[in-house]
């Protein structure tokens, strides 16, 4: 894909999520699509999965742990299939009522039209520390 379109595939993904379409950020992923998330300490939604089924766990958990209360994307950088998306989002945990907030980056594989694999980099400490009990 180009670099364009490749940037197209992924700012729809963030739109679909910015509106709460979980239907819709699922039609933008590829069937295998490989969800490397890290695992984090006290975290219950972190951890890589694999396939449609598994994000949409992983986004049943996120969303009965926490509460995200600003979520940005800055920038959008494209290489041909690759994306790096530049931003911060700040949430609060449901479990604790700690808010936590960080800068991110995240890597995007897209191919043929769908995210075939998403790896986020971020500050992890901040999150764990908002989940402990």
């Amino acid at each position: 894909m180009s670099e364009s379109a490749s940037i197209e595939v992924v700012r729809k993904l963030y739109a679909a999520f910015s509106a709460g379409d979980l239907a819709g950020v699922l039609d933008g992923l590829a069937p295998d699509v490989d969800w490397a998330y890290p695992k984090v300490r006290d975290v219950p939604f972190s951890g890589s999965v694999r396939g449609r089924q598994e994000v949409a766990r992983f986004f049943e958990s996120l969303a009965a742990s926490e509460e995200i209360l600003i979520f940005q994307v800055h920038e959008l950088v494209g290489h041909g299939d690759r994306v790096l998306a530049l931003g911060s989002w700040r949430s609060r945990v449901k479990a604790t009522g700690r808010t936590y907030e960080t800068a991110f980056v995240h890597a995007l594989t897209v191919r043929a039209g769908k995210l075939q694999r998403y790896e986020p980099f971020y500050d992890t400490a901040v999150q764990s520390e908002a989940f402990r009990a």
